[in-house]
């Protein structure tokens, strides 16, 4: 006799209902004795526990067995056994079954007793036994009745599982406002939608966050295998077997012959949870040829490995290693709390077997949208990143590996289905789905052993382990072509010879509650299946909008669970999508489980074969639009042609920088399987120490090759996304190779193998420039391939890519000389021409230059005969390609009246762009300007002289030059007394030497103790920059300005000093800007000295700001005089800029503005 607790009868009537397996099959009646012993066994353990269960609790945990399968109730008893522990509220019942902590000693509900009838426990077990009648505690019933219950092909058991009698009365139930949130009754509920008019509502009060899938997945996690050793400790036959199926990670493994030996954690789990474990391998097993064995009863000379698999009781909450990664040790399955539930532990299970998270699918971006702000580590998050998969069956919604679209904890959306009306699939595996079974059935080959007298499955169907066709729920017959139906509707509709209509029964008038009518509507291949709903009118429950009558429209697979809608309205739309089976489209109309509500009127529906049009997104690089003649029509982006708009143009040019992640040319190989990982998008610092970038080249983002945890040899391609037509094409970039173990970087094509570039060696912690032309002698793709070295200290990472074909080198010229070619022409759409092979001096005396500035000829305009602002245009005569240029020139601005000189470029499809700008006096010497160019698409270019508001206006050019060259040197860009040395290896053609304090690859970096200087006198160093954010520029003078009775007679220090020029084409309010762009300064206090001169009647203002927050302001006339300014400037050390502003006044001749010797030095004034 087991130990009775004093003074306390216990009574313990086992009872043990069972369910019909859904999908049939031979093997239904001997699993369904496996179980039961399995739970007998595990209920005797559990006798021993000796916890307290009060006797009270005996009638109300029993109840009556359904006699008749028809009416089996088992979503109405879960509930009520829900509610029955909800009121029972005794702690020490253990009844929160959801909670993450087992009891003290893994104890649970059951225990030892003695039947009031006087029997002893083990002649009352027997008698249950012989009788079938097998109650246990109502925690071990609801956990059995998850772990044991094998769903239909769906997972929904809405009591229409093939094969079954339908279930009938739950109008009470759907009223009913609490729902146990884990019951299959919350998860039909969560499938409704209540439609009225269009305004869309779904199920209120199911506590989705209590759902046991969400709270496992909240703890979900995944260990990777140690770098580099026990990946190659794989057998040579093992890595022939790299899986290539959908969500299975290309560089994961199967289990030899499906066999997973498996142990169980000793004391680490309660009985309960034992049986949960054991209830989640014995599904596994049922439904598909993948089986986990007990490790001692494996033979392990068949599979060629000692490996297995332990479940173990976990702190750190729930996860796998993915797929069999050892050879001769165990790898574990944590359950931690939070885990146990059948849900996570088949989650867990098909890690183990190398199933990634379907949200983690290569071609998940084509199905959902990853809200990456709202989770946690955003796209570093390992649960969410896309990973290599090949994807040969679709994207399932439903999938048990499928996250919900929720966080567990903050509520907020984690993605969004692209089909949003799609979203309530997420929640709803609680067993493996028809895709899950689908998946693993064919990478473990399930079938293949079958041979050729398979039979051959209908819509959606496929051969499972048993040889047999798996349909999908409502179809049924040895080839998935029978639909279930009740015998006065549904059946197959063929439309392949134009629309058909859909009524249901005795429409319009009110139909008869308690039928269930399906319909299978079938059209021609290559079309899809378009539902047009005219009218529905099904009733409701409007306190928690959910549907008693339902009509299901199961549109995007087969083998999913279909949208359930009811309501009232009129003409809505449904097409099947591409995946799965387009051309077919299941409809179940249900008005039997709810036959104790009224019925409505009904529905009427049109299903017809329509063309595909824009719906199949025919338009790679391009948008859609649908047409009558030819279905669909695209209008490419200016780079691509071709029907679809996935043809390269010979003219394409290209450029990426990554700030974006799906906007460039290159992306990750997803289909050619040249390599085994992807590439990442980035910003900051790599994860490991002592390799990769700690920030972008250029902006936030950039790409690298992480090779943490990757074998030797193992590699990771970036290919254009479209083949390039033959010929020669230039591709530039930048790139960062740093880390002691540096593998291998190269440039290929991806059809003939054709190495155009490559680099092995560890470069230093930099990035590093390569332009490189690439001969395609055949059209295709262009690979960057990064291959990992001896182990992770060799991150590879890229930045600002730019792909064109390249063109002959330009050397164009215009020195005016009499007899030689200029590449510029005089403009058909200005006001007057310029004046070209002028000599010596310019017709009007105080203007212009007295010679060339080389030679004896030069260009000028004369602006004697126009009027003020009229313009002069010289255009160049070619349009030039997209690409890097230096254009150098020499220009005379002298003159009181000096109007303005622009040099711009004329993009093919954009506005002009000025890239050069002069106003007013620059005295009489020749100036030499030199420009930059990288330009994007086709130009011209544009030399504009815009006359003063006198003769006095003469401008001049001479000596231009246009090459397709770096400027390098040229245009002196290194800030700050930078000394400046060409490298053709840089992408600039120069880098740059800085002076103490200073660094950058310009020395725009200012240290906190460094003392800025800005005197204006020739060759002397200048941190202030013309702003190219103002209406004209400061002007640097040693003499008086040109109007008399304004600005300075001369400089403050030195002889030099920068003013604004008022006269001319200036107009009231303009600003000239001294900026610090784009220096970038550490945080720290700064005093900001400086002379200015404000002398004139029209004097306007000068200002100084920092960021946003001005700092300095004067405004008016303050006599002909220097005065001194100081100023703190409290530098954040982001990337605020100083200006200095002068505005124009009223009056705008008499308004020169001057500023001198300025410092910005370290600490406060």
């Amino acid at each position: 006799m087991a130990h009775v607790l004093p003074g306390l009868l216990l009574i313990l009537v086992v009872s043990l209902t069972l369910e019909a397996y859904p999908s049939g099959g031979p093997n239904t009646g001997r699993a369904q004795d496996l179980k039961i012993r399995q739970l007998i066994t595990a209920l005797r353990k559990l006798k021993t526990s000796g916890h307290d269960l009060r006797s009270t609790l005996y009638e109300k945990q029993r109840k009556e067995r359904r006699e008749e399968a028809d009416k089996t109730e088992d979503i109405k008893e879960n509930d009520v056994l829900e509610e029955t522990v909800k009121e029972l509220g005794k702690d020490d019942l253990s009844t929160k079954h959801n909670e993450e902590d087992s009891l003290p000693g893994d104890e649970r509900s059951i225990n030892s007793r003695t039947d009031d009838t006087g029997k002893d426990e083990e002649e009352e077990e027997e008698e249950d036994v012989r009788s079938d009648r097998k109650d246990v505690s109502l925690v071990e019933r609801l956990a059995q009745k998850r772990t044991n219950t094998v769903a239909d092909n769906n997972g929904v058991d809405d009591g229409k599982q093939n094969g079954n009698t339908r279930d009938h009365g739950h109008g009470v139930d759907i009223d009913r406002t609490y729902v146990n949130p884990n019951s299959d009754q919350a998860k039909l509920f969560g499938q409704f939608e209540v439609d009225i008019h269009g305004k869309k509502m779904t199920s209120k009060d199911l506590h989705k966050e209590k759902l046991e899938k969400l709270i496992g997945e909240s703890h979900d996690q995944h260990p990777t295998p140690k770098p580099n050793t026990e990946t190659e400790e794989l057998s040579q036959q093992d890595a022939e077997k790299r899986l290539t199926r959908r969500n299975f990670p290309k560089n994961d493994l199967l289990w030899s012959n499906g066999i997973v030996p498996y142990e169980i954690e000793t004391g680490g789990f309660s009985q309960e949870q034992i049986a949960i474990i054991e209830a989640a391998i014995d599904e596994m097993r049922q439904r598909t040829c993948v089986d986990f064995q007990p490790r001692s009863t494996v033979d392990y000379s068949t599979l060629g490995h000692t490996a297995f698999v332990k479940f173990i009781s976990s702190t750190t909450g729930c996860w796998s290693y993915v797929g069999r990664v050892t050879n001769d040790r165990q790898q574990e399955i944590g359950l931690g709390p939070g885990c146990v539930y059948n849900p996570t532990v088949l989650h867990e299970m098909c890690h183990a077997i190398g199933m990634e998270h379907e949200q983690s699918r290569t071609d998940r971006d084509n199905y959902v949208t990853m809200q990456w702000d709202n989770i946690k580590d955003g796209e570093n998050n390992q649960n969410m990143i896309k990973l290599k998969t090949k994807d040969t069956n679709p994207y399932d919604y439903e999938s048990i590996l499928q996250y919900g679209i929720k966080d567990y904890a903050t509520g907020k959306h984690i993605m969004r289905f692209h089909d949003q009306e799609l979203e309530f699939l997420a929640d709803d595996a609680t067993t493996l789905t028809f895709y899950d079974i689908k998946d693993i059935t064919s990478s473990y080959r399930c079938s293949e052993k079958c041979g050729t007298g398979s039979p051959i499955c209908q819509n959606g169907g496929f051969v499972d382990q048993t040889c047999g066709c798996l349909c999908p729920a409502g179809l049924d017959g040895t080839d998935c072509s029978q639909v279930v139906t009740d015998p006065v509707c549904g059946g197959t509709i063929d439309v392949t010879t134009g629309p058909k209509t859909i009524e249901s029964p005795n429409y319009p008038q009110n139909y008869d509650a308690g039928t269930d009518c399906a319909w299978l509507a079938k059209g021609p291949t290559g079309k899809l299946i378009q539902l047009t709903i005219n009218s529905l009118n099904l009733p409701y429950n409007t306190n928690d909008n959910r549907c008693y009558h339902w009509l299901e429209i199961r549109y995007n697979l087969m083998g999913q669970s279909g949208l359930k809608k009811c309501g009232d309205f009129t003409n809505e739309v449904y097409r099947t999508t591409w995946d799965g089976t387009p051309n077919i489209m299941y409809l179940m109309f249900d008005s039997a489980y709810a036959d104790d509500k009224s019925p409505g009127t009904g529905f009427s529906l049109t299903v017809e074969a329509v063309v595909p049009g824009c719906a199949s997104s025919p338009c790679v690089h391009g948008s859609c639009q649908d047409d009558t003649t030819t279905e669909f029509k695209c209008l490419c982006e200016d780079d691509y042609e071709g029907v679809h708009c996935d043809q390269v143009k010979a003219s394409a040019s290209f450029f990426c920088d990554f700030e974006s992640a799906d906007t460039c040319f290159f992306i990750n190989d997803d289909k050619s399987g040249i390599d085994i990982f992807d590439w990442t998008w980035h910003t900051g610092s790599t994860i490991s120490a002592g390799t990769g970038p700690s920030k972008a080249y250029n902006g936030d983002y950039y790409m690298y090759a992480e090779v943490s945890y990757r074998g030797k040899g193992e590699n990771a391609a970036l290919l254009t996304t479209e083949a390039l037509p033959a010929g020669l094409w230039c591709l530039s970039f930048w790139y960062h190779m740093y880390g002691a173990a540096m593998g291998k970087f190269e440039v290929l094509g991806a059809t003939d193998g054709a190495v155009w570039w490559s680099r092995s060696v560890d470069l230093g912690d930099q990035w590093n420039y390569a332009s490189i032309e690439m001969q395609l002698s055949t059209k295709q793709k262009v690979a960057l391939l990064a291959t990992v070295g001896n182990y992770f200290l060799g991150d590879i990472a890229i930045d600002n890519l730019q792909l064109q074909q390249c063109v002959s080198p330009v050397h164009d010229r215009c020195d005016f000389e009499v007899g030689n070619e200029c590449f510029l022409s005089q403009s058909q759409t200005d006001d007057f021409d310029w004046v070209v092979n002028q000599s010596g001096d310019t017709p009007s005396p105080k203007t212009g230059p007295t010679s060339a500035q080389e030679g004896s000829h030069y260009a000028f305009i004369e602006a004697s005969g126009p009027f003020i602002s009229d313009m002069a245009v010289l255009r160049s005569a070619s349009t030039y390609p997209a690409g890097e240029y230096c254009l150098t020139f020499y220009y005379n601005m002298y003159g009181k009246k000096i109007g303005a000189l622009d040099v711009s470029t004329l993009p093919e499809s954009s506005d002009i762009e000025s890239v050069f700008l002069k106003t007013g006096d620059q005295g009489q010497q020749w100036n030499q300007g030199v420009v930059s160019l990288d330009e994007s698409e086709q130009f011209n270019l544009l030399f504009t002289a815009i006359r003063g508001a006198s003769y006095t206006s003469d401008i001049a050019l001479d000596n231009i030059t246009f090459t397709s060259d770096r400027c390098g040197c040229l245009s002196n860009p290194c800030l700050n007394g930078g000394t400046c040395l060409s490298n053709s290896n840089m992408q600039t053609g120069y880098e740059c030497t800085c002076p103490s304090g200073l660094s950058g690859g310009i020395c725009e970096d200012v240290s906190v103790d460094t003392t800025l200087t800005c005197t204006f006198e020739d060759n002397a160093v200048c941190f202030l920059q013309q702003s190219r954010d103002d209406s004209f520029d400061w002007t640097t003078r040693e003499r008086p300005s040109a109007t008399p009775d304004t600005g300075p007679s001369a400089a403050a220090e030195g002889t030099q000093y920068a003013y604004i020029e008022t006269s001319g084409l200036i107009t009231k309010d303009d600003v000239a800007k001294f900026t610090t762009s784009p220096m970038s300064f550490e945080a720290g206090d700064r005093c900001l000295t400086f002379k200015y001169h404000m002398f004139g009647y029209s004097i306007g203002n000068l200002s100084v700001s920092y960021g946003d927050t001005e700092l300095f302001h004067q405004q008016g006339d303050l006599g002909d005089t220097w005065n001194l300014a100081n100023v703190d400037v409290v530098m954040s050390g982001f990337t605020e800029q100083l200006v200095m502003a002068a505005s124009v006044g009223l009056n705008r001749e008499y308004g020169d503005i001057a500023i001198d010797d300025v410092k910005l030095t370290p600490g406060s004034c």
